[in-house]
């Protein structure tokens, strides 16, 4: 992922000390460049993350670490990439534990130390910090999933590009197939919103993660979409 603004990222420390726990969303676009937004003079509409930006606090001078796994590391761990396992890709098959390709049990997740104070976690969307079962979201502090496992982009089902991007959604450990016309930024947005929707967040406060596959390659857009830039 490249250096992009960031907004309003809430801190663990000051919600466990809040009187009041707030619900937290934490939103991820997948490789977005800063100047991609059009609050930065990007080409394409961006209305919603323009207005957050008007309501929240634009970060301009800031970076991340490296690229893909190792910034998803950093953002849910709080720690230099390489500490929490993940200093390179999740198939990187490296034997040096700094390495190794998904998170170790010497992190914890935001996810995790949420829920141990009380908070009921949620993912929808692309997870990519490690791909194999044991190392999947329910093992990490997330009490519901719907994610990707894995790396890459898949925006429609079935993928478009099946030899390259033949990626499986699994809901809370157990493959799904969704209907003929998902699109996933519609898609993880829509569970989403059933997430934030359940009735137990009317008493337990809420932490939702939505990383979505967007703006990722291979960058495809509903057709609607492409026709509004055309021309």
């Amino acid at each position: 992922m490249n250096k992009s603004p960031l907004f309003l990222l809430p801190l663990v420390p000051a919600l466990a000390a809040a009187q009041e726990r707030p619900n937290v969303v934490l939103i991820l676009a997948d490789d977005m460049g800063y100047s991609d937004l059009g609050c930065m003079g990007g080409e394409i509409e961006t209305p919603n993350l323009d207005s957050l930006s008007r309501q929240g606090i634009l970060l301009t001078n800031m970076c991340n670490v490296s690229k893909s796994c190792p910034s998803r590391a950093a953002l849910l761990t709080g720690l230099y990439s390489w500490r929490a396992g993940m200093g390179a890709m999740t198939n990187h098959g490296s034997t040096i534990p700094s390495y190794q390709g998904f998170l170790n049990n010497n992190c914890v997740t935001i996810a995790e130390a949420l829920h141990e104070n009380g908070y009921h976690t949620y993912v929808s969307g692309k997870w990519h910090v490690g791909d194999a079962e044991p190392y999947w979201p329910e093992h990490r502090g997330f009490d519901d999933t719907f994610h990707i496992p894995n790396g890459g982009g898949v925006y429609f089902y079935p993928s478009l590009f099946p030899q390259r991007f033949d990626r499986k959604l699994y809901r809370n450990g157990e493959e799904v197939f969704p209907r003929a016309d998902w699109y996933s930024t519609d898609g993880f947005g829509e569970v989403a919103v059933e997430f934030i929707n359940n009735p137990a967040n009317q008493t337990t406060p809420f932490f939702l993660y939505l990383p979505f596959v967007a703006p990722h390659y291979p960058l495809q857009a509903k057709s609607e979409d492409i026709q509004k830039y055309l021309g």
